[in-house]
């Protein structure tokens, strides 16, 4: 009930009065660390969900940044930026990479409310530098299930780079979260796999590909029991 009279009280006000409440009352969520607190911006439920699951959901992302002694970090798939505000915490150099149009502008609000000098592109990795398309489920901040090569509804435009062709310092670590395109970036990543010194990368179908191309490039990994999910691969 008291939600149905808020909802009408607001109908009633100008659409500009009623996007300027929305912007101020969208909640930032504080994360407590053992880098520090981190600030959340969380305009959606899916990107509340990140920050609300921050030290449940990938237990083993956290244990693997807080064992870098430093340098550069690739987040690529960064999607809001949970794990790359976390990393610049810890004092790796971030490079943060989203190609989702709504992420990637949360992703931005993070970096900036957190003050942290994070380095962020709206784009995607691939085998073929130039203009794609990223198919997405929906149009929701923090919304995951996007990829170049995904099975979903909606087709966005991207830019997509071969990360050998990215003009940015290549990576002492990369985290790789793409939803099945973990292939199509190896094959244009030759050069800088073979900079890199340790790769976290969420796998599926596609990890007896990638994980051949990385122990070809001279990386050594634990065999995944079960359902392949993050793994890391170390030179």
């Amino acid at each position: 009930m008291l939600t149905e009279a808020l909802a009408a009280a607001l109908r009633r006000l100008s659409r500009l009065r009623r996007a300027t409440i929305a912007e101020g009352i969208t909640p930032v969520f504080r994360v407590e660390t053992r880098h520090g607190a981190l600030s959340v911006y969380c305009p959606g439920q899916p990107a509340a969900m990140r920050a609300e699951s921050f030290h449940k959901k990938e237990p083993d992302t956290l244990a693997w940044i807080d064992s870098l002694s430093g340098g550069v970090l690739w987040d690529v798939g960064a999607n809001v930026g949970i794990y790359s505000l976390y990393a610049a915490k810890r004092g790796l150099r971030v490079f943060a990479f989203e190609p989702s149009p709504m992420n990637f502008a949360v992703l931005c609000k993070n970096i900036a409310i957190n003050n942290l000098p994070i380095e962020a592109f709206c784009v995607a990795f691939g085998d073929q530098t130039g203009l794609g398309h990223l198919r997405v489920r929906a149009l929701r901040f923090g919304q995951a299930d996007a990829g170049l090569y995904a099975e979903e509804p909606i087709s966005l435009s991207a830019l997509v780079y071969r990360a050998d062709d990215f003009p940015a310092p290549r990576p002492d670590f990369l985290k790789i979260d793409i939803d099945g395109a973990e292939d199509r970036l190896v094959a244009g990543a030759g050069q800088t796999l073979a900079y890199a010194r340790e790769v976290q990368i969420e796998c599926g179908n596609t990890y007896g590909v990638v994980s051949a191309e990385l122990t070809r490039l001279g990386y050594s990994h634990t065999e995944p029991t079960g359902r392949v999910r993050n793994v890391l691969f170390r030179r």
